[in-house]
């Protein structure tokens, strides 16, 4: 048995945008003279040829060519549209490339999409065995482990019952058990272990982390740091379809955090209205420099005549538009903030206590008599990345509450 599970040379997929289709409609073809005449009519341009196609070629993936061992987990990371999903679909056979080729040495199983060939019109019952055959499971295997698929799943009660009638959860937890429960040499992941609630996600990360146990190949696209992190003994960073990196797991994810831009600036542009005396002109957000897990907001504004009681406020929201922080400057009264003149303000914000995720900034100067008076919509955001845990398992994957405190101080009374 070969060594290697997997060679990949010079792969390449090539996409075409803006083609048009070939096959058109009877109406588009019967009414095209009319439209010509009317052109000519009105002496405007011609129609281009029916058989235009545009030339712009877009490369998902471009000359890709890495090798992977048995019992190897790779991550592979990357911002949206780096070309992960389209590598693990060539792999998987699910497309072809445009050049190069990809050898694999045993049983590929993939998991991209849950829900892949589930119908809606079928119960949950005939979906495990429809959807089985698809991802390669033969008839004897899917009986051998049917039950092990429904109560993984969580959804006994509804086996028989169509999967219309399905939560989006129970759909999802259906279509991840089923795919989990394969039995490839190689496996190929594509963020599906964000499926179902929280007590379902522990549950799916546990399974994974029993497959790569097992001593199974796997290759693991995925978002989320931490499990990268924990899973990967290895990490692949590919960026405009192209390979930038390829290395030890901590380095590479290093390097691919500090080349994310996670603070920018922001120029307000929007309407000004000359009698307001004072105006926000810039906000930036940048890592603290002496406790980089924070950030500093910078506002810069100008004041232009005496200011009624007014605060600088601002409000960080997390991905669910839920205000998860909230300041104001209480000392906004001394006079050198006040006085006519561009000023320039900062704010700590505490990201460390955060969960892992998105967060978007709002800020303004407020009135406290009135609605906000300069208030604009959030421009800045930062991401606070998922901790470091040793292995992801049920007891130590942080909890996705609004605050986070890595470090508690517990003290014993008695």
């Amino acid at each position: 048995m070969s060594a290697l599970a997997l060679k990949v040379v010079g792969l390449s997929k090539q996409y075409r945008i803006g083609v048009d289709d070939p096959f058109r409609s009877v109406r588009k073809s019967i009414s095209r003279p009319i439209r010509q005449l009317k052109r000519a009519i009105m002496r405007q341009p011609p129609l281009p040829p029916n058989n235009l196609v545009d030339t712009n070629e877009y490369w998902a993936l471009k000359d890709v060519s890495f090798e992977v061992k048995h019992g190897e987990a790779i991550g592979i990371i990357g911002r949206n549209g780096a070309g992960k999903t389209t590598l693990l679909k060539v792999l998987a056979h699910i497309t072809s490339p445009t050049e190069g080729y990809a050898d694999i040495y045993g049983r590929l199983g993939a998991l991209l999409e849950v829900g892949t060939g589930f119908h809606p019109e079928l119960t949950g019952r005939e979906n495990i065995y429809l959807n089985a055959t698809i991802l390669g499971m033969k008839k004897d295997e899917i009986k051998r482990r049917f039950d092990e698929i429904v109560a993984f799943a969580e959804i006994e009660r509804f086996i028989d019952t169509p999967v219309k009638r399905y939560s989006s959860g129970m759909f999802a937890r259906l279509a991840f058990s089923v795919a989990a429960h394969l039995d490839p040499e190689i496996l190929v992941v594509d963020e599906v272990l964000s499926v179902g609630d929280i007590a379902f996600q522990k549950k799916s990360l546990g399974k994974m982390e029993g497959v790569m146990k097992q001593g199974r190949t796997v290759l693991f696209v995925s978002h989320s740091i931490a499990a990268i992190r924990s899973f990967c003994t290895r990490v692949i960073l590919l960026d405009g379809g192209r390979i930038i990196e390829d290395g030890d797991t901590a380095s590479v994810i290093g390097n691919y955090i500090k080349s994310i831009d996670y603070g920018k600036s922001d120029v307000i542009d929007y309407h000004d209205d000359p009698k307001t005396p004072i105006k926000l002109l810039r906000a930036e957000i940048s890592p603290d420099p002496i406790n980089p897990s924070d950030y500093i907001l910078r506002c810069t504004y100008r004041v232009r005549g005496k200011l009624p009681n007014i605060m600088l406020c601002v409000i960080v929201r997390d991905a669910s538009n839920v205000d998860v922080f909230y300041a104001n400057d209480d000392n906004f009264k001394h006079p050198n903030k006040r006085k006519k003149g561009t000023h320039t303000v900062s704010l700590k914000i505490p990201a460390h206590l955060f969960a892992p995720g998105e967060y978007t900034i709002s800020y303004g100067f407020w009135e406290p008599a009135h609605d906000p008076a300069d208030f604009p919509q959030s421009r800045l955001w930062f991401r606070v990345e998922e901790r470091f845990v040793t292995r992801l398992s049920a007891h130590n994957i942080p909890w996705p509450s609004v605050v986070y405190e890595p470090n508690p101080q517990w003290e014993y009374i008695a």
